[in-house]
């Protein structure tokens, strides 16, 4: 008997009537379907079978070519030439309006003098999108009859015309395509490529991740598609557990993605997306409550990382098409979530050309109106912190044209991504070198000790410890300001010599423009622009300074040196009103109890930038008394604030030792 579960071999030259009559089907199948296979009825069994694989409507997609998901990965998965007809075909064929999924659409009875006649409908007549499906699927058919594998790109496609195109094309060639995918889910789920159940390693491999999920999709899809078949619902079943076993393996708790997940992370992610749409027109939801509760803020952790082409943060090559993964997950929300939800709503607007849920909502809240008493919760801000995933999102707002800065510290360097109005100037690893009395220090492992979000902006600070060289990354974006502040502060024992060379990575295709009168340069990309302020050394070039800024292959490079400690800020200004105003800056002085405060031990610094100035001040050793600087007095151990009508009102205030921020 043909069925999941224990080797199954069969003559696949045997005909359509013996096949159907071999397979074991399920115990829930309908009495009609059974008995038609027995009877040898095989054209009427492969009519109920396609009318069960139609599934259910799925209302949320406007159009047809919206269910096409197995495309997605086209630019993904390697791709035969023996499929790229087959491809091409299923490419141009025209689908009905999801409205009208979920019923029989390629044939209609007709009762005449109570004889059962079928009439083709145009969609099969010869020549068309349905003629050239046909003959390329008799094509890849006949190519795939004689190759040892069929690739995945291939079974999704496969799995998916069968789905949604069966009912259109030659009852013949349905028989023969649903026996084909039947044969090779079989062979494949009892072959050397099904998923792994251990994934405790995937964190440090995001292409494992990758293959795993998408085989783990696969079972699910064939587990849904050969449901009549037994063994169906085990295999259902084990889809299911992989696919979660996977996702709770790569994301924390709180749904954010593993930081080393990332790269690949439009891959896995569209297979899960499409699995779970899957599930949705079977009636079958590939998620529990809970874990459901899970992919939402999965989805809801990739719109803070989204740009406007739907790519997120530390993703390589082109978009290709995110927006309408992405889209996709959102608009299989709830209606009120759909309509509550700041990261639903942004991934739905990034599908300007979708007619469906995207556009609506947002013509509903144009036009200030809230269905169903719905209120917007736009309190909510487009930022987290995971110390587990090893990832921060720092971001101004929900928007396209939002500045952000995206943090991940699982390597032996920080990498990060800054962006002005969804533009990035800095893309790559924060990369260093240091030494401590002429010794070379290797960094050790990254861990965020403060994190804090509120109206005025972000803030992230991030410590290794070498032996017993301290350094600490800080981080802030202003919200509303147009600034953002990167800093770095080294401390080791006694009076140890540092010298430290700080690169920070530029974004491809990213210019520098340094000044000729101070040691400010500009950033140019795309038509954006920020000014650089590199505040520890002195802002005229006349005068001298310990160490170099500037930008050099690819990166903005900054050297300086110091005895037992050095605090080494760099400002970036991008606010459109101070673009062409005159900017200074100095070093203060910081005193306690009337005597001077070596820099070493402490070092403030004040930028100017037309009207505006800030703060900026930092304590590398612990004290027990008040410090003042330009006539602040303050036991903290970071303050970062501006000047308003001559007062200084704090932006960032660190307490010592135990990174408590306010």
């Amino acid at each position: 008997m043909i069925a999941f579960g224990p080797a199954t071999e069969w003559n696949p030259l045997i005909a359509h009537a013996e096949f159907f009559s071999l397979i074991d089907w399920d115990p829930a199948v309908p009495k009609m379907l059974r008995q038609s296979a027995q009877a040898g009825d095989w054209q009427r069994t492969v009519r109920l079978l396609t009318k069960i694989a139609h599934g259910r409507p799925m209302s949320f997609a406007p159009n047809g070519d919206e269910h096409k998901q197995s495309l997605w990965s086209l630019h993904d998965l390697e791709c035969p030439s023996r499929a790229s007809g087959l491809i091409s075909a299923w490419q141009a064929f025209p689908l009905k309006p999801a409205s009208r999924r979920g019923t029989a659409t390629g044939v209609r009875a007709i009762e005449m003098n109570g004889q059962r006649r079928q009439a083709l409908r145009a969609g099969k007549q010869p020549g068309g999108p349905a003629g050239e499906l046909a003959a390329a699927a008799e094509q890849w058919l006949l190519s795939a009859a004689e190759s040892p594998a069929v690739l995945p790109l291939e079974r999704l496609v496969l799995f998916e015309i069968l789905r949604d195109a069966a009912s259109q094309i030659r009852i013949d060639l349905a028989a023969r395509l649903w026996r084909a995918a039947l044969r090779i889910s079989i062979a494949h789920l009892n072959g050397a490529d099904r998923p792994r159940h251990d994934t405790r390693s995937l964190n440090d491999s995001g292409s494992e991740l990758t293959r795993a999920t998408l085989q783990s999709e696969l079972m699910w899809q064939a587990g849904l598609l050969f449901a009549p078949v037994a063994g169906s619902a085990a295999l259902r079943d084990r889809g299911r557990a992989h696919v979660w076993s996977l996702l709770s393996n790569s994301t924390d708790a709180a749904g954010v993605p593993a930081a080393g997940a990332l790269p690949n992370l439009p891959a896995w992610m569209t297979s899960l997306v499409r699995a779970r749409v899957w599930g949705r027109g079977f009636g079958q939801p590939l998620f529990s409550a809970a874990q459901e509760k899970r992919f939402r803020a999965i989805v809801d952790s990739i719109a803070k990382l989204c740009r406007e082409d739907g790519k997120p943060g530390f993703v390589g090559g082109e978009a290709n098409g995110l927006v309408r993964v992405w889209s996709t997950a959102a608009a299989t929300f709830p209606a009120r979530l759909q309509l509550t939800s700041p990261a639903a709503r942004y991934l739905l607007s990034l599908d300007r050309g979708n007619n469906g849920a995207g556009t609506r909502i947002a013509r509903a809240f144009r036009n200030g109106k809230r269905p169903n008493g719905t209120v917007q919760d736009d309190s909510v801000q487009p930022v987290f912190q995971s110390d587990e995933s090893r990832l921060a999102c720092l971001r101004s707002r929900w928007s396209t044209t939002a500045d952000s800065v995206f943090v991940a510290h699982l390597g032996r360097f920080p990498s990060v991504e800054l962006a002005i109005g969804g533009t990035a100037l800095l893309a790559g690893d924060w990369e260093f070198d240091l030494r401590v009395d002429g010794q070379s220090v290797d960094t050790a492992e990254w861990n965020c000790v403060c994190w804090h979000s509120d109206d005025d902006g972000d803030y992230l600070e991030l410590h290794s410890q070498a032996a017993e060289t301290r350094i600490e990354r800080q981080i802030f974006l202003s919200r509303t300001d147009g600034f953002a502040l990167l800093a770095e502060a080294v401390s080791a024992d006694g009076h140890s010599k540092i010298e430290i060379t700080s690169r920070l990575p530029l974004a491809a295709g990213c210019a520098s423009l340094a000044q000729t009168r101070t040691r400010e340069c500009r950033l140019l990309r795309d038509g954006a622009s920020a000014r650089v302020f590199p505040l520890a050394l002195n802002c005229s070039r006349v005068e001298g300074a310990p160490g170099r800024f500037g930008a050099t292959e690819g990166r903005l490079t900054l050297e300086q040196g110091g005895v037992r400690g050095i605090y080494v800020p760099v400002v970036f200004d991008w606010n459109p009103v101070r673009r062409r105003s005159p900017a200074a800056w100095r070093r203060l002085t910081v005193a306690v109890g009337g005597a001077a405060v070596p820099s070493s031990e402490a070092a403030g610094f004040l930028l100017e930038v037309g009207r505006s100035k800030w703060l900026i001040y930092r304590s590398l050793a612990s004290t027990l008394e008040p410090r003042s600087v330009l006539g602040q007095h303050t036991m903290y151990e970071t303050m970062l604030g501006r000047f308003v009508r001559g007062n200084l009102e704090p932006i960032i205030q660190v307490e010592q030792a135990t990174r408590k921020c306010e």
